[in-house]
């Protein structure tokens, strides 16, 4: 409530509603806020030595001028303190387009620039806590003289408040047609690809419609840039011949739900930081009880390290049966981190070079730009979650560590399930097992809950617990035995009806427990993850990831086998399929997409 009352007097002293003025004398009222302003003397900047001199002038000059058309429009564009603070409507972001129209072209004026300021009562968590739904930063926007520097501001409002402050600038904003070597490359390179697919794209044109003949080799290499081909692939539907059986159709389902539900959280997690009213909208939404579908939207993470396990050991498999047991070890580890690496790398390469152009004041796109130039190294090695953890290039790239990492351990369990069976299950059993143990132990000593994190409890419980593959493998070890029986069983696999019952009832309740049974949307309204009995979180906090990906397992394993029904033929929709494809790339691009939206609304 300190920082409340001191924003409100700032705000008193700085900005007051702006009413019709006249551009040579200004209106009476500004005159009198003029002469108020003027005898505050704005000490905690003017008179504050460890402020450089030339801000400490620019700010007097600012004083001195509120009469001035420039002067005014510099107030106007600040943020005011707004109504229904205390309930929850904390963030005014100011208009940062209005001081980015600040020229000084008059005598004595001065440029407009614009200062994101987030004032936080905690110790700051470099980085992450950005990627985090952290509801605990108070965020305004001002418009003030180009000679302030952000380390003047800072000094200058964390004298006033006695809070930590941090400054985001709209400098990428006066720089954005300035072009460096990082640019011009991936403008290169995008060129380049343009070029391709134009080729592509005309030869075949040209080839049905005026009967051309090209090189068959070069033909082959152009169409994989082509338009045409690309936009057949994409909508192809398959036929339902005898091989259609043998694919996984409710997996496009599962994707498309995934990761609708990872871009609703992420997106409701943005706009808590980017967002005026946070607080109330928060209450009033995770307040219901299906809150928690989104408070718990953690768990579609899960679901996709199923798939993931999934689809390699079904596919390994496969490969494994038709070359009598031999496969390539090396090239199986080299497609994979290229078929995976080769996008990834673009995206970062984009998020280092052009994405500043894009985004300006927000305080997640300048530390992507920063981190991706800086440690790109780490999210192409797939380590980032074992060394800097920051996550600030990507943020979702915790998840492609971890994928890449237990993806390097698969082997292990697929060649003795394929070998000798009950070895593999054993090991998969016993790697289950550790990591209940280790989930259990976390809950134990940190007597907290995972979901508490993500609204910035603790960021080391984050670092320790959630990107960690030895606590995130529970669901992908499920998908990993579940893709070596629905090779061995699909659509053989015979169960009698209750079985089936009995397998969806439990299958149901278990994914209800996992989401709602808690009611951690409550307990974080009030803080009050103490009041639940330890047992309790220790029980949920070690195993919601194995009850989750068990249950998603059967739903998979019963469609898949004819016993899915009603949801079969809903998850194998034929819309679904596009939309699976291009998971991979929504997910990498999802979030700073959703900042870059919410950038441009200030």
């Amino acid at each position: 409530m300190k920082i409340i009352i001191h924003l409100c007097l700032f705000s008193f002293l700085l900005v007051p509603p702006l009413k019709a003025y006249d551009n040579s004398t200004g209106t009476l009222q500004y005159n009198l806020y003029s002469k108020l302003v003027r005898d505050q003397k704005y000490n905690f900047l003017t008179e504050n030595h460890e402020i450089s001199l030339k801000c400490r002038k620019a700010i007097k000059n600012l004083v001195q001028s509120l009469g001035k058309v420039w002067a005014i429009r510099m107030m106007d564009a600040t943020a005011k303190i707004p109504s229904g603070i205390v309930s929850g409507n904390i963030n005014n972001f100011g208009d940062r387009k209005a001081c980015t129209r600040i020229h000084g072209n008059e005598q004595g004026s001065e440029n407009g620039r614009y200062y994101l300021i987030l004032f936080t009562n905690k110790k700051s968590n470099e980085g992450v806590e950005l990627f985090l739904m952290d509801l605990g930063n108070i965020q305004y926007g001002f418009c003030l003289p180009q000679s302030c520097s952000p380390t003047d501001i800072s000094i200058g409002l964390q004298t006033l408040t006695g809070f930590n402050v941090k400054i985001i600038i709209d400098d990428y904003h006066e720089h954005s047609l300035e072009f460096e070597g990082l640019e011009i490359a991936f403008t290169t390179l995008l060129v380049f690809i343009l070029v391709f697919v134009l080729a592509g794209t005309m030869c075949e044109l040209y080839s049905s419609l005026l009967t051309i003949e090209f090189d068959r080799e070069m033909f082959q290499f152009l169409q994989l840039f082509s338009i045409i081909s690309s936009t057949k692939d994409l909508f192809s539907m398959p036929q339902k011949t005898a091989n259609y059986k043998k694919r996984l159709n409710s997996l496009d389902g599962m994707r498309f739900l995934s990761i609708t539900w990872v871009l609703i959280a992420h997106f409701f997690s943005a706009s808590g930081q980017r967002m005026e009213d946070t607080l109330t909208a928060y209450r009033d939404i995770l307040g219901e009880y299906f809150g928690q579908t989104v408070y718990n939207s953690f768990n579609s993470v899960d679901t996709f390290f199923l798939l993931s396990g999934l689809l390699v050991s079904y596919l390994t498999i496969k490969e494994l049966e038709r070359n009598n047991g031999t496969i390539n070890w090396v090239l199986y580890y080299f497609h994979r981190y290229v078929r995976i690496t080769l996008v990834y790398a673009i995206i970062v390469f984009m998020f280092a070079s052009v994405l500043r152009h894009l985004g300006s004041t927000n305080n997640i796109i300048q530390m992507t730009v920063d981190s991706c130039r800086e440690n790109s190294w780490e999210n192409l090695l797939y380590i980032e979650n074992l060394v800097s953890q920051n996550f600030r290039c990507i943020g979702q790239g915790w998840y492609l560590n971890c994928d890449m990492q237990m993806f390097l351990i698969t082997p292990l369990i697929l060649y003795p399930l394929y070998r000798w069976e009950k070895i593999g299950y054993v090991i998969g059993a016993i790697i289950i097992l550790g990591s209940t143990g280790l989930l259990a132990s976390f809950h134990y000593i940190k007597r907290d809950l995972w979901g508490a994190t993500m609204f910035g409890s603790d960021i080391d419980f984050f670092k320790g617990n959630y990107t960690q593959p030895w606590m995130r493998i529970q669901p992908y070890i499920v998908g990993v035995l579940l893709g070596y029986a629905l090779f061995k069983t699909k659509s053989s696999f015979q169960i009698p009806k209750y079985g089936v019952a009995i397998g969806w009832i439990l299958a149901i309740a278990v994914g209800y427990s996992c989401i709602y049974e808690l009611h951690l949307n409550e307990h974080f309204l009030d803080n009050s993850y103490i009041s639940i009995p330890l047992p309790a979180r220790i029980v949920y906090g070690s195993l919601h990831r194995l009850g989750w990906g068990l249950a998603v397992g059967w739903v998979i394993f019963a469609c898949e086998n004819g016993y899915g029904g009603i949801i079969n033929e809903f998850l194998s929709w034929n819309f679904f399929k596009p939309w699976s494809k291009l998971t991979f790339l929504i997910y990498l691009t999802h979030m700073v997409v959703t900042d870059l939206i919410f950038d441009n609304m200030i």
